[in-house]
């Protein structure tokens, strides 16, 4: 049985309190689920408008391509595992002399840290 509980807004400055409770820096929390085991199951969205800067040429990206998520280690908090899901956005970047054609959200303190990408 999968109960949700929805976060009925995020604050003016995009972080919520969930946010700073779980210390994800450039993330908001969207919503929250329990999962069958009892576990729940986090679901955030980047907070941090440079996330849609190319990685290669640095211009911000205004064309959305798609979405993907992506999920990071889970992370201890209590007595119980919390699942992070992370809902992506993939830009296109419009730069003409940048070799990437597209990438995703990605932030500094986030990157390399053994996520793996699954469509959406």
């Amino acid at each position: 049985m999968l109960q949700r509980t929805r976060i009925l807004h995020v604050q003016n400055d995009l972080v919520s309190d969930a946010s700073r409770l779980l210390d994800l820096g450039g993330l908001a929390v969207d919503r929250v689920a329990s999962d069958a085991f009892g576990g729940r199951v986090v679901h955030v969205v980047t907070a941090d408008e440079t996330a849609s800067a190319c990685p290669s040429c640095g211009v911000l990206s205004v064309a959305l391509k798609g979405r993907v998520c992506t999920r990071p280690r889970d992370i201890p908090y209590g007595t119980r595992m919390l699942r992070l899901i992370w809902h992506k956005r993939r830009w296109r970047c419009k730069e003409r002399l940048c070799p990437r054609a597209s990438f995703t959200e990605s932030l500094p303190s986030r990157r390399g840290r053994g996520t793996r990408p699954q469509r959406t």
